[in-house]
Formats: C-alpha cells, sequence, structure tokens
C-alpha cells in the first residue's frame, strides 16, 4: 500500500499534502477553544461568583466557538485528502 501510495501520489503528496491544512485546523480550533474557556471562565466566575456553573458555561461555549473556527479549514483538510 505504501509502495502505490508513492508511485501514485508521491512522496510529498501522498504523505505530507495534507499537512498544512491540518495544521490551520488544528492550531484554529486549540486557540478558540482555550481562549474562549479562559476568558468567559474568569469573567462569568467574577461577574456571578459561582465558579463552578463558569466553568461549565465556559466550556459549552469554548467547544462550540472552536467548533466554528475550525469549519472552514476542516472542509479544506476533507477535500485535499
Amino acid at each position: 500500500a505504501l509502495q502505490q501510495l508513492r508511485s501514485e501520489s508521491g512522496v510529498w503528496n501522498g504523505w505530507f499534502g495534507a499537512l498544512i491544512p491540518l495544521l490551520v485546523k488544528q492550531c484554529s480550533y486549540t486557540v478558540a477553544k482555550l481562549v474562549t474557556y479562559d476568558v468567559l471562565s474568569t469573567f462569568l466566575a467574577s461577574l456571578w461568583g459561582l465558579p463552578g456553573l463558569a466553568k461549565v458555561l465556559a466550556a459549552f461555549s469554548a467547544a462550540t466557538m472552536a467548533t466554528l473556527a475550525s469549519q472552514p479549514a476542516d472542509t479544506v483538510f476533507t477535500c485535499i485528502s
């Protein structure tokens, strides 16, 4: 299978062709998730004084933002690979 992949697509395109879209997707996902969670959990905990509830709501919001941030790169990654 590796021999066929190398002969049809080459080393770079076959093995590493989707590396750049994958890195863009992962970086945007991680940044959106971590920044959203940190900012919202701190803000909501100071606003309401309930750190447990603030963490849960921040986690749901961070997951939503991460999904939205990584979706365009995910589409490109799916089309390339």
